[in-house]
């Protein structure tokens, strides 16, 4: 009898121990960095001034004269997390991201062989500086010891601090600000680790297209 009723109480308790073992142990405080190759604006389009807008003939013959290199550093961001339960947590988190690009002059004109791009002159550069401040709402569907994935959305600004090239005179430039609404849609992220964690997340935005990586310790 005492093997009967005592073998259930003995698994149910088992399984206590080890639904217990398995839970996440509930840290307020994040701080983490993380970095994405596939920047939000340079996929949303860095709105460099058009140089050559015409149709004519001698537009266009400008045009084929010249050619444009466009560059990206990669976005960038560190953040602060605020976890109010295992489910809800508020995200602060702020963005850098710098775009330019560099105009050339073609060392070979129409119906002369091409010398090659090393012969082309430098006549115009121009950058895109963005600084992106965010808030951001996450739900963490899934806690483990170890694991946690999560989604979130958030909404902020885009500060743009741009720098006008002039054509001809690659040295000259001109400053420019501008503030735009921004948003990040993350579907899904996953940490791994306790105190210091590994994270990845999925998702598209001012900030960063496609996926993110980074670091991030709990305390």
């Amino acid at each position: 009898m005492l093997l009967m009723f005592g073998t259930p109480a003995f698994v149910s308790l088992a399984a206590g121990r080890h639904d217990e073992s398995r839970e996440y142990d509930l840290k307020k405080y994040e701080i983490s960095a993380g970095g994405a190759l596939y920047p939000g604006q340079a996929a949303f389009g860095y709105d460099f001034a058009t140089l050559f807008a015409g149709h004519s003939i001698p537009d266009i013959y400008m045009e084929s004269s010249y050619r444009t290199q466009y560059f990206s550093c990669g976005s960038w961001n560190v953040a602060f997390t605020y976890n109010f339960t295992r489910l809800f947590a508020l995200e602060v988190d702020v963005a850098y991201e710098r775009g330019w690009e560099k105009v050339y002059s073609k060392a070979d004109a129409v119906g002369y062989p091409d010398r090659g791009m090393e012969h082309d002159v430098l006549e115009m550069t121009g950058s895109r500086n963005y600084i992106t401040p965010m808030a951001a709402f996450k739900i963490h569907w899934l806690n483990r010891k170890t694991v946690r994935m999560y989604s979130s959305f958030g909404t902020g600004v885009s500060i743009c601090i741009g720098k006008e090239g002039d054509i001809g005179h690659p040295g000259l430039e001109t400053l420019s600000l501008s503030v735009s609404p921004a948003f990040q849609l993350n579907p899904v992220g996953i940490t791994v680790g306790r105190g210091i964690y590994g994270f990845a997340e999925a998702g598209i935005g001012n900030v960063f297209c496609g996926g993110r990586v980074g670091i991030g310790c709990r305390f």
